[in-house]
């Protein structure tokens, strides 16, 4: 965990308690995407996705391409198939396609 998380996660997880997705919002705009992917791991998997119903597209698109692929694929079984589609469509496509057959292959084995 890095300093910036361990200053600031107390804080975020209040505003998730709170659910102060406007405050939660501005905050995490200001982060890079490494950074934002660092702080998701560290958070519980409900905490993961109301952070991601909190950034804007093309950030989510970047976070989560850093992200673990079990964390992946919690998002995707967790926030609503709009904003998954939304998230997918801003990968790269050679990213998107990998994910997708690493999930494909997850659901027939």
């Amino acid at each position: 965990m890095s300093m910036l998380e361990k200053l600031v996660l107390p804080e975020i997880r209040e505003l998730i308690d709170c659910k102060d997705l406007p405050t939660l919002r501005d905050i995490l705009r200001e982060w890079i995407p490494p950074d934002l992917a660092a702080l998701v791991e560290d958070l519980q998997p409900e905490e993961q996705a109301f952070v991601f119903r909190a950034l804007e597209t093309r950030a989510a698109a970047e976070v989560f391409g850093y992200l673990d692929f079990k964390i992946r694929k919690h998002l995707v079984a967790s926030l609503p198939i709009g904003e998954v589609t939304k998230i997918l469509n801003g990968l790269t496509p050679d990213d998107r396609t990998r994910f997708l057959e690493v999930l494909c292959g997850q659901l027939t084995s």
